[in-house]
């Protein structure tokens, strides 16, 4: 599953890379699907990237910005998506490879491939309002600001936590696993609403959320073990009272399974120590 430290991390290998090389060739999966020859349809949006130098890269939460002037490849890794340059993995992130990329360009020196990635042709103006817009509440950014963070869950007070922690305008990058994580370690549960909470509480529950974050990240950047630092998801037990884990699906996103405590997971705020 790719979450925002997986992404983070394409984004930086893809810069390291490809920066500074033009584009030569597009194909795959995204293109084929615009060009319609009994349409008179031979080329797609994608073409226009043809000839364009790779300035800037920036990743936002799950989203990767290529961007090529005015225009913008955006990236989205979906849940398995995988990215390969000269048809060799640069990192440690999970993901997989298809018998077709979804998208591939040749640039002046690498090959570029994403696979099972949705690709689309965007502003570079609209993109980069976006990244500044969000970035410092990025929960993988630098400049992470806490305050705001904040602010932003407990704008959402008649939501559940569940939910709110998976959306993408509040805390870019939170994925399924960070999200039961970050509640487990806060001892909340899944389907409390925001206004259940006092902001003290949801403090702890955003510093947790980034303090997870934070070890994902790092897992990912020197290829270690991210399962030994798991305590709920996908387990059996729960590791801090050995109760068994419940395993539901919990808010409007209910293709993602949420993992819980009932014991632990008790609204009560009590300071845990980091990872």
């Amino acid at each position: 599953m790719v979450e925002g430290p997986g992404c983070k991390i394409k984004g930086e290998k893809i810069k390291g890379k490809i920066l500074g090389q033009s584009v030569r060739v597009v194909r795959g999966n995204a293109v084929d699907r615009e060009i319609k020859p009994r349409k008179c349809i031979t080329t797609s949006k994608f073409h226009t990237l043809i000839g364009r130098e790779l300035d800037g890269v920036q990743t936002l939460g799950k989203e990767l910005f290529m961007y090529f002037g005015e225009i913008c490849l955006r990236v989205h890794f979906l849940m398995a998506g995988s990215f390969q340059v000269n048809n060799k993995r640069l990192d440690h992130d999970g993901g997989s490879a298809a018998e077709a990329p979804s998208f591939e360009m040749d640039f002046s020196r690498d090959k570029l491939t994403f696979h099972k990635s949705a690709v689309d042709i965007r502003s570079s103006t609209s993109c980069r309002e976006r990244y500044d817009n969000l970035n410092e509440v990025d929960i993988c950014s630098p400049v992470f600001n806490q305050r705001r963070a904040i602010a932003m869950v407990m704008a959402q007070r008649g939501r559940q936590l569940c939910d709110v922690l998976l959306d993408q305008t509040v805390l870019p990058g939170v994925g399924n696993i960070i999200k039961n994580e970050a509640l487990f370690d806060s001892g909340v549960k899944p389907d409390s609403k925001v206004e259940e909470l006092s902001e003290e509480h949801v403090s702890h529950l955003v510093k947790m959320t980034r303090d997870f974050s934070m070890v994902f990240l790092k897992c990912r950047r020197e290829g270690t073990n991210l399962g030994k630092f798991m305590k709920i998801y996908n387990k059996g037990n729960c590791s801090q009272c050995q109760s068994k884990v419940v395993r539901c699906r919990q808010g409007d996103d209910s293709a993602r399974m949420t993992y819980f405590c009932e014991h632990c997971q008790d609204n009560n705020l009590v300071l845990k120590k980091q990872r």
